[in-house]
């Protein structure tokens, strides 16, 4: 569970949300990422070959982040798994992936943060990740849960009773980002915060394939239950948590397809908790998200004039990797609506 929260799901107390020695929370400014294109960074050490059918196949043995390019009729693709923390290593992106967005007419990302205001950010955001007032946490979970989050928190600069304030889901993603950024990893080094600046430098059209406060209400959907146990197996883990994001931008920057879905993947129970969030914040977001792009691509539902068709539509769409792996991922919606998966590189 730790993997698919740092990859594919939500910056939400990370980026929207920090804590200062006064113990309120205050929303983070946008990043100023560069916006000149770079050399192709040095491959990482030991990069896996992949083994994989298809996409994979295709791929084996390279050494740059993985860029899928589908096409129909009228209509290009170019889809760049994101990982949504990130370290100063990750940048300069390579050019040939620089290069695919300058030329694109549209960004495409899963939440435009920067149309937000900070103050409307922030007031969205702790209303919906904080417990109801007079609850606190270590009333919801058992005691061995409870007796551990106490040790654990010994070792967290938090304000006192401010973990206790928040939903399980949400001190959880807390607790990750914090031991993330002991390793120099942050959300706003992340690979979809770089695009959107970028996107605003070249006055680009920003898209986005679902609101915050949609984003946020996918944690209403998950059973109490399952927060807990994945707050619980996150508890256990804490000390996995370097090795698990390192080996996961290792990867990332290797475009090793096979490795990052063995992170992501790997220990997939479907009766198991967290995978109850998997399904509820991976696959049926891509289902939703394939109707999204279908819909900025022919508003109305209606099919591309011939001139329109001629000349072209250029997206490129940046989401978490984990949206583009595994079986119902999102490049294999867009196959099942008709797109192509012309190449990848």
């Amino acid at each position: 569970m730790v993997i698919i929260l740092v990859l594919g799901m939500l910056s939400l107390v990370s980026s929207c949300m920090t804590l200062p020695k006064t113990g309120r929370a205050t929303v983070l400014d946008s990043p100023n990422s560069p916006d000149s294109p770079g050399q192709t960074p040095p491959p990482p050490e030991q990069a896996q070959d992949s083994t994989q059918d298809g996409i994979a196949a295709m791929n084996a043995g390279r050494q740059d982040p993985l860029v899928w390019i589908l096409e129909k009729p009228g209509v290009r693709l170019t889809i760049l798994g994101s990982v949504h923390l990130a370290h100063p290593g990750m940048f300069p992106l390579p050019d040939y992936i620089l290069e695919a967005f300058d030329s694109a007419d549209r960004l495409v990302v899963e939440v435009d943060l920067s149309r937000l205001t900070p103050g409307y950010t922030q007031k969205i955001t702790m209303e919906a990740i904080t417990l109801p007032k007079g609850t606190s946490l270590l009333e919801l979970i058992p005691e061995q849960t409870s007796d551990r989050l106490i040790e654990v928190l010994t070792d967290y600069p938090l304000p006192p009773g401010f973990a206790e304030s928040l939903q399980p889901w949400a001190l959880e993603q807390l607790l990750i980002t914090m031991t993330a950024a002991r390793e120099g990893i942050h959300t706003e080094q992340g690979i979809d915060a770089y695009f959107i600046q970028r996107a605003i430098s070249q006055d680009k059209s920003i898209h986005e394939l679902e609101t915050l406060e949609e984003q946020l209400g996918y944690f209403q959907l998950i059973p109490r239950e399952s927060h807990i146990a994945s707050l619980d197996h996150t508890l256990e883990s804490l000390e996995e948590i370097p090795g698990d994001i390192h080996a996961l931008l290792q990867a990332w920057k290797a475009g090793d397809l096979h490795a990052i879905e063995a992170l992501i993947w790997e220990d997939w129970d479907p009766d198991r908790a967290d995978d109850v969030i998997n399904q509820i914040l991976l696959t049926d977001r891509n289902h939703r998200w394939v109707d999204r792009i279908e819909a900025m691509i022919h508003p109305g539902g209606t099919e591309p004039s011939p001139q329109n068709a001629a000349r072209g539509e250029n997206l490129f769409v940046v989401v978490g990797f984990g949206h583009l792996v595994g079986e119902e991922s999102l490049v294999e919606l867009l196959v099942d609506r008709g797109f192509t998966v012309r190449s990848t590189f």
